[in-house]
């Protein structure tokens, strides 16, 4: 109702009425979304409630339960006007833990830091296609979740970092990048790391 008399297709109101609600009632068996990349400077701090939001509204409109979704993580690129790709990506994660029935294909390894649309579709619709085998379809033979954070501990000068979902370690090809540790004054150090038997040690 308050779409404006000229919208423009970025407009919410806009996009819901041309994309989503044409169909509206029509059987569904679940969702595939693939996030775009213009959520990482538009409020990307919103965006863990916002998809929270926009999952529940639409399984409501439909009326035909609590159908599943799974959702591509926004793969990696090189972002040259401050784009917050890190807080949306942990938007994301956190999202993934309050929407029932639901999965996310993480895919920090198969993008691209020079084009913005990855060329790893293939990898992609795997990763999404293990997430319905495994859930939807019962196929839980099939892993399908990517590593998560579970604990850490320090051990002299250095920390041990253990993962959910990684029961045979996690391989590691050329260096880690990216990672950064802070002592208890906050201030952040670009960290080396390997793995272990005993999980993924950290130092600086």
């Amino acid at each position: 109702e308050s779409l404006p008399a000229e919208p423009t297709r970025h407009q919410t109101c806009a996009i819901y009425n041309g994309q989503v609600s044409p169909i509206v009632g029509f059987g569904i068996k679940g969702m595939i979304w693939y996030q775009g990349e213009s959520n990482t400077h538009k409020r990307p701090e919103h965006y863990e409630d916002l998809f929270v939001a926009f999952i529940h509204s639409l399984r409501e409109v439909w009326g035909q339960g609590c159908w599943p979704v799974y959702f591509a993580q926004l793969a990696p690129y090189f972002y040259t006007d401050g784009s917050d790709c890190y807080t949306l990506r942990e938007a994301q994660e956190k999202a993934s833990t309050q929407i029932e029935n639901c999965g996310m294909a993480v895919l920090l390894d198969v993008g691209d830091s020079v084009t913005i649309h990855p060329p790893y579709k293939k990898e992609v619709g795997q990763r999404l296609a293990y997430q319905a085998l495994n859930k939807t379809y019962g196929l839980h033979h099939l892993p399908c979740e990517s590593p998560t954070f579970q604990s850490m501990e320090r051990k002299g000068s250095y920390l041990i970092v253990h993962f959910n979902n990684a029961p045979l370690g996690i391989m590691i090809y050329g260096p880690v990048r990216d990672l950064l540790v802070a002592g208890v004054d906050g201030v952040y150090y670009n960290a080396k790391a390997q793995w272990t038997k005993e999980g993924l040690k950290v130092w600086s």
